[in-house]
């Protein structure tokens, strides 16, 4: 149930008019796609079988820009280019992750890629969506009857719990997982464009995420031992290296492709990089289908503790030039420096450039030899 409400709660969040944007789909695409295989190829490579190792790709690609956007908010730059991106990339990153899910659990429950069954899913998950927000709309009219008659908020309380439930059980009922009907019902509930109307309805939710969410963390803290979370500390720091680097990388390239300036591509690419309770969920799920081990669900947690605390202190150094700098020489001063000290793309090209002289000067000597 916790889970359920958790992922309520991040489709009530979000807004479909930002995944018009060709920018943030782009970043979203590719700072999933780069995580999913370059997740996969690192299990594979270390002898874990095909299922598992997709999975684990699936686990790297989640985003949680909770940290990112609460940051935006308190350095007063949420209205930037970069931070419309980012916020776009997430939902992009979210709603492309059901389609991913889907396929990672149609793999590891049949042993291999069966087109016809997953392209069934795909096609399943998109007319629900289509439904969603066409049903989001008449919903609006329902929620105008209950204020306009005054009904008790705790009525409204149990309408919403039970909503959510049934969304979840047809999900599970058709083949989905549970968490994309909850996912789709908090859709359901921002494209009424009740949100709108009544800004005081997200916080007639949170009693309902306060209140399950924390059963949820409960139940992955009984799911580890301290055992199983050393054994899995190395191969844990090992996936948040990858996770971090994939993230980086799949979101600058992409933002760079769609001509977004180099400061501002570093900033939406750290932005991205927190895993949180996504990551968490998704690992939950393969747990419990017995997709991934004890060990590797184990190895995920330290990978979403370091990429939750790290990545948010590399963010905010980066925002520097946009809330320091009070005039625009001393912001192009402080954005050189930040680039400087934060373009991991030049440091990786200088390093291969001097790899490669190296390389070249010991096939002169061995020659000369």
């Amino acid at each position: 149930v916790g889970l359920m409400f958790m992922m309520f709660k991040i489709g009530l969040e979000s807004d479909i008019e930002l995944l018009k944007s060709k920018e943030s789909f782009f970043v979203g695409l590719s700072g999933l796609l780069f995580p999913w295989f370059l997740g996969f190829i690192t299990m594979w490579l270390l002898g874990y079988n095909t299922a598992e190792s997709f999975f684990v790709g699936v686990i790297l690609k989640a985003t949680s820009v909770g940290i990112t956007v609460a940051i935006l908010n308190q350095m007063n730059v949420i209205d930037k280019r970069f931070a419309k991106v980012i916020l776009g990339a997430a939902i992009a990153d979210d709603v492309l992750g059901l389609f991913a899910l889907s396929i990672a659990t149609s793999v590891a429950i049949s042993g291999s890629l069966d087109i016809l069954n997953l392209a069934t899913k795909i096609g399943i998950t998109l007319g629900i969506m289509l439904f969603s927000i066409i049903f989001g709309i008449k919903l609006l009219s329902i929620m105008k009857f209950l204020r306009r008659y005054n009904i008790d908020k705790s009525v409204v309380y149990l309408i919403l719990f039970s909503f959510v439930l049934l969304a979840a059980a047809f999900a599970e009922d058709i083949g989905l997982s549970g968490i994309v009907g909850a996912f789709l019902a908090g859709l359901m509930i921002t494209e009424s464009g009740f949100e709108k109307e009544e800004r005081k309805f997200e916080h007639m939710i949170d009693p309902l995420v306060l209140l399950f969410s924390p059963l949820f963390f409960l139940n992955l803290g009984l799911l580890v031992n301290f055992s199983q979370l050393v054994s899995g500390f190395k191969i844990g720091l090992l996936l948040t290296v990858v996770a971090i680097a994939s993230k980086y990388l799949g979101c600058f390239f992409a933002s760079k492709r769609q001509g977004i300036d180099e400061l501002d591509s570093i900033i939406i690419s750290l932005g991205m990089l927190p895993r949180g309770e996504v990551a968490l969920i998704a690992a939950q799920i393969g747990l419990s289908m017995n997709i991934i081990s004890p060990e590797i669900f184990a190895a995920v947690i330290v990978m979403t503790l370091i990429t939750s605390f790290l990545p948010p202190l590399l963010f905010f150094y980066a925002l520097t030039p946009y809330t320091n700098a009070k005039t625009i020489s001393e912001f192009e001063i402080q954005k050189k420096k930040v680039i400087k000290r934060l373009d991991l793309i030049g440091r990786i090209r200088l390093y291969l450039e001097e790899a490669s002289l190296k390389g070249k000067s010991l096939r002169k000597r061995i020659i000369r030899y």
